[in-house]
């Protein structure tokens, strides 16, 4: 009973009246399935004499009692598919909406489970539930009838009813802590499935390391899983089995104790009847504890994104005109990176320099240097520890201003479509996506990328397309060209950038490409979180 108690607190944030709805349903369907008992006694106590107004009120209360019981389950269907669907809308956005930081270190493995697996495994109860609350209400009507017949075959049940309720109680927060290692397990083989699809090159490669990838990691994960499971279903089973074993003690005590034969007869069709109700109360248990943990396990990750939320605050900046700032300027801006007892083990900064509005501006600097830290705090992604940014001399928090940027990062993501560009130029993404090289690889139907399963260099010239095609008035670029061949690589530096430059874009790049250098206005080096260069490239006359 605690088990179906705590699933209404699972269900506790639907709208209250669709569940005042079902759980009507539920105790108007266990009244008549009660009622249906209470009228085949009165029928065995007439000695079975035909009566047309008992067979016809009997008819009545069964058919409302399977009408009311359907339309039950189809709305509880109807309630938990919305229930899930506000669960993972609340996961989706509060992930949206979350700091940078915070997503940055989430598993994709963790939030991708719970909002698939652990979700299904709260949307299958949905009949389960029905039947069961169906069930415990025909058990309390039909033991209020009981009380009238035999006081003593009431008390006895209460007797045994308690002990079932302690033992199944305590029993299954042990099989809860299985099922919720189990499921942890069952993120971990997602991670490995990812490494699996993601390594398959250099798995393939090599045989002693697929061999080892497998038999050290997939193949005992797996193995975990499958044995864990079975000992929380076995236990499940026990369980089961225990309930069942009371039940039939309740039968063999009562008939075992009573020495009045009518009585006896009563009992023993209540007893009958009740078979049913019980057999689906105890084989709903199981799906209840999974729906339980996977609801903790859901809400658990809702916690955490909660409380990782940054308000997204009305901003008077997304409305504003395209700026014309002459520089942004960065003053003393510091972070730090933390471990998870907060103490530093990389400190960026401070630093202080100007990027001037409509210029093309390098960020050089060897690996660990800062480049790509730099952008982030940039970009609003990081919050500085100290320091700010400013349009000329009007302080911004960049976290406001992210509308202004197109970024293409190192480990940037391939969207299929062009999200956030309100009216598309076809003709213009044509021109743009033959000049890349794309017209052959993709193709732009039915507002997506028929294709996006492309090399490494395509994907980031398809994204450089998607960045043109939104028009920003700052584009930055994390090592755009890496990837690149000669061809390419060429003309991002002497065409593509200078032509951003000419339209009036600050181009913003983290290059390497030394023999490139030339491209720039202005170079900035970092080294170890500090600025080591600041220096204006000369015009060519």
């Amino acid at each position: 009973m605690q088990v179906l108690l705590d699933y209404l607190d699972v269900l506790g944030k639907g709208s209250r009246r669709e569940k005042t709805v079902i759980v009507f349903l539920a105790i108007v369907a266990g009244l008549l399935g009660a009622l249906s008992v209470l009228l085949i006694n009165i029928a065995i106590h007439r000695g079975f004499e035909f009566s047309l107004p008992l067979m016809g009120a009997f008819l009545v209360t069964t058919v409302l009692s399977i009408f009311t019981k359907r339309m039950a389950i189809r709305k509880m269907r109807a309630f938990l598919e919305e229930h899930i669907a506000e669960l993972r809308l609340g996961l989706t956005s509060g992930i949206g909406n979350a700091a940078f930081p915070f997503v940055e270190q989430l598993e994709q493995s963790e939030a991708v489970t719970r909002m698939t697996i652990d979700a299904r495994r709260i949307s299958r109860t949905g009949d389960m539930i029905i039947k069961a609350y169906y069930s415990v209400f025909i058990l309390i009507f039909t033991l209020v009838y009981l009380s009238w017949v035999s006081p003593f075959a009431l008390v006895l049940f209460i007797g045994l009813f308690v002990v079932g309720a302690l033992f199944v109680r305590f029993y299954n927060r042990y099989v809860a802590r299985i099922i919720e290692k189990a499921a942890m397990e069952e993120e971990a083989l997602f991670r490995g499935v990812e490494h699996l699809i993601g390594g398959f090159k250099e798995l393939k490669l090599d045989p002693a390391k697929n061999r080892d990838f497998f038999e050290n990691k997939l193949i005992p994960l797996i193995s975990r899983i499958r044995d864990l499971r079975k000992v929380a279903l076995y236990r499940l089973m026990e369980s089961e089995l225990v309930l069942e074993v009371l039940w039939l003690l309740f039968i063999g005590f009562f008939f075992a104790l009573n020495d009045n034969n009518a009585v006896g007869a009563h009992v023993l069709i209540i007893f009958l009847f009740l078979e049913g109700p019980v057999a689906d109360i105890i084989i709903s248990l199981p799906f209840f504890v999974e729906a339980n943990i996977a609801s903790g396990r859901i809400e658990s990750l809702q916690e955490q994104v909660d409380g990782q939320e940054v308000p997204n605050r009305p901003s008077q900046a997304e409305n504003e005109a395209p700026p014309t700032f002459e520089a942004f300027k960065i003053r003393d801006i510091r972070f730090n990176y933390t471990d998870k007892q907060g103490q530093a083990t990389y400190s960026f900064g401070p630093v202080s320099f100007d990027i001037k509005g409509h210029e093309i501006t390098f960020i050089i600097g060897g690996n660990g240097s800062g480049k790509t830290t730099f952008l982030k705090l940039l970009l609003g992604l990081y919050p500085p520890l100290s320091g700010y940014f400013a349009a000329d001399d009007k302080r911004i928090r960049m976290a406001e201003y992210g509308h202004w940027f197109s970024a293409i990062f190192s480990d940037f993501h391939l969207f299929n479509g062009l999200y956030g560009v309100s009216a598309v130029d076809e003709s213009r993404l044509m021109l743009l996506m033959d000049e890349m090289g794309l017209s052959s690889k993709t193709a732009w139907r039915g507002e997506r990328f028929t294709n996006t399963n492309l090399s490494t260099g395509q994907k980031k010239r398809l994204a450089l397309v998607i960045a043109l095609m939104e028009d920003k008035p700052v584009y930055v670029f994390d090592e755009w060209a890496a990837e690149q061949d000669s061809t390419f690589r060429m003309k991002f530096y002497e065409e593509i950038l200078p032509e951003l430059k000419a339209r009036g874009k600050t181009v913003i790049v983290v290059s390497h490409d030394d023999r490139y250098f030339h491209c720039a206005d202005h170079l900035i080096r970092l080294d170890y979180g500090k600025v080591s260069l600041d220096e204006t490239i000369p015009t060519p006359s």
